[in-house]
Order: structure tokens, then C-alpha cells, then sequence
């Protein structure tokens, strides 16, 4: 795939003086932008991807509290090592996930995801070097993910700028607060590329801050 130009190199100020352009048809959306102010989208902290699976299938339809405590029990069986995790996502240990407060469907997910890595199925470097849309069809085959998923990799742990998740109801949400219902949304948001993945997270702020409500 085309190379994306490091993050770092990115001038994202600039960026958000076009954002603010680009926003100023809408009313709603070009505040929410202004009041957010700039942001910078940085490289991804998390470096293992199956550590970012792993997480990913414990946050499902949990709300954000809830998914950190049950993630914090997994660590603590795993003495804080992410290390360690993939041996802890064994038939062996299914019971010590379950008391760490997971569904069985989601410890089933654990597991054939740790399959899946340990067989070769899901290769990290591969991940990697993919265009978008084929991390999506990826992702999406692993048991337990889908669309959403795949999309969060893009954006959480690959750093890919121009990402816009229809999967995400957040989003979905927001978007409609800051156009007004306008139902041709798809095309605003086509105006934000190449940095579909900034507009999210002004979205998503703006949601977390209650500067869109509704």
C-alpha cells in the first residue's frame, strides 16, 4: 500500500484551520470543531495487535467503566504483563476468564482468537502492510469482530488518517446532531478526506463534552 505520511510529520494546526473551513456551511459541526479546538491525531500506543483484539471483544456493548474493570481483572491474572496474555486465552483458563466477569460467548472469542494468532491465521506484519479495506475484510472473518472492529484497528492501532466508521453508533449519532439530520450526511463527511479519522474524533469529543446534545 501507499505509504502514509508519518503522523509527527503532519501539520495538524493547518489541518484544523481547513477542518474549520470546510465545516462552515454547518452551523453545528463547524462549532463543535471550533470548540474542540485542534487535535492532533497520534501514533498508537498499544504495538500488539492480539492484546488489541483482546480488548476490543471485552469492551463490546459494555459501557466504558464497566469494560475497564473487567479488563483490569484479565491483567491482574496476568500479573500486569500483556505478555502473558496469550496463554491466558487457553481452554485451560477459561474459567479465570469467566470469573473475570466475561460472557461465554466472549471467552469463546478469546480463545479462537488466540488460535487463530497461534496457527498463523492472523499475521501482524501482513495486517500491517494492508490497504483498508482489506484490514476490514480480515478483521471482520475472525469470530466474535466484525466491521467495527476492523475499523477500530485502523484507527487504534494501525494510525490510519482517513477512517470514518459507519459501524460506530456514536458517530452516527453525532454526525446527525452536527448536520441536522441533513440526509445527505455521506457527502459532508466525504469533504473532511484525506482525515476522515480527525473528523471522528471531533465528533466523538464533542459528544464526550456535551458541546453536541440532543
Amino acid at each position: 500500500m501507499k505509504a502514509q505520511q508519518p503522523l509527527e510529520k503532519i501539520n495538524w494546526s493547518k489541518v484544523h484551520n481547513q477542518f474549520i473551513e470546510q465545516a462552515k456551511p454547518f452551523k453545528k459541526l463547524s462549532s463543535a470543531i471550533v470548540a474542540n479546538g485542534p487535535i492532533a491525531l497520534d501514533s498508537p500506543k498499544e504495538k500488539d495487535l492480539f492484546v488489541f483484539l483482546c480488548r476490543i471483544i471485552v469492551g463490546q456493548q459494555l459501557s466504558t467503566h464497566v469494560a475497564q474493570t473487567i479488563w483490569s481483572r484479565i491483567l491482574e491474572q496476568c500479573n500486569n504483563k500483556t505478555d502473558r496474555l496469550m496463554n491466558l486465552c487457553s481452554a485451560s483458563s477459561a474459567v479465570q476468564l469467566r470469573n473475570c466477569g466475561l460472557s461465554a460467548r466472549k471467552v469463546e472469542a478469546l480463545l479462537r482468537l488466540q488460535k487463530s494468532f497461534k496457527e498463523g491465521e492472523i499475521d501482524q506484519s501482513r495486517i500491517q502492510q494492508l490497504q483498508d479495506e482489506e484490514v476490514v475484510d480480515e478483521i471482520s472473518r475472525i469470530w466474535g469482530l466484525g466491521p467495527w472492529s476492523a475499523e477500530m484497528v485502523l484507527i487504534g492501532f494501525l494510525g490510519r488518517t482517513d477512517v470514518w466508521s459507519e459501524n460506530d453508533g456514536a458517530l452516527k449519532r453525532g454526525i446527525n446532531l452536527a448536520l441536522g439530520g441533513v440526509k445527505s450526511s455521506h457527502k459532508v463527511v466525504e469533504l473532511f478526506k484525506p482525515y476522515r479519522t480527525l473528523l471522528s474524533r471531533h465528533i466523538w469529543k464533542a459528544l464526550d463534552d456535551g458541546i453536541l446534545t440532543g
